[in-house]
């Protein structure tokens, strides 16, 4: 049985980042790099502009609270 492994909010930015690179990252190499599923990968990568929202909502509040 195989466990299921959620991505951080990082690790997707990482993700989106290392896809966005421009040196021809495939998803498949980037599910091995990241040991995670082509699916997920597909959603990430689908996801991105809410997953950047997140991000910006999230330092948003942060800067707020300091």
């Amino acid at each position: 049985m195989t466990f299921r492994r959620h991505c951080t909010l990082n690790e997707k930015i990482q993700l989106i980042n290392d896809s966005n690179s421009g040196n021809g990252t495939s998803q498949r190499k980037l599910a091995e790099k990241y040991n995670i599923s082509l699916g997920s990968i597909s959603n990430i990568l689908k996801r991105k502009k809410r997953i950047f929202m997140r991000l910006l909502n999230k330092s948003r509040i942060e800067f707020n609270l300091c």
